[in-house]
């Protein structure tokens, strides 16, 4: 009988966490067209721009992340090697997303955010790595 209290406290307790994050369960992913990246390229990239966004405080509620294009990711990567030349791939999405009710962070509460951009750059094909967010 301990064991089962236990292992309810437990599964109640895990139910109750998961409702506590961000929402990405609806998130529409527009990878446009690339003659630069793969769709697995992509998906990479959009791995970490969710991963990220499920670590930001919580309420938030993602829409959309959307390929900026090949042009737009080209420049960012030729303004990206000024600083660092070891980089050889960049890649830029756009998000929505809704902010919570209350909200701490500066954004305004309850209000639809789009044109938020991911940075994420990688070199000799390893993991992207985001390198800037925020309204360009």
């Amino acid at each position: 009988m301990k064991k089962l209290k236990i292992l309810l406290i437990t599964i109640l307790t895990a139910f109750i966490l998961c409702g506590c994050g961000n929402d990405i369960s609806n998130v529409s992913i527009d990878y446009g067209e690339s003659a630069i990246y793969s769709k697995q390229d992509m998906d990479d990239a959009t791995k970490v721009i969710l991963d990220h966004f499920k670590g930001w405080d919580h309420g938030y509620t993602l829409y959309t992340v959307s390929y900026s294009g090949d042009e737009f990711s080209l420049k960012e990567l030729e303004y990206r090697r000024k600083s660092n030349p070891d980089i050889d791939e960049c890649i830029v999405f756009y998000t929505s997303f809704l902010t919570p009710d209350r909200d701490n962070t500066g954004f305004t509460p309850n209000e639809v955010h789009s044109m938020w951009e991911y940075i994420l750059v990688r070199s000799d094909n390893g993991k992207w790595e985001i390198v800037g967010r925020g309204h360009g």
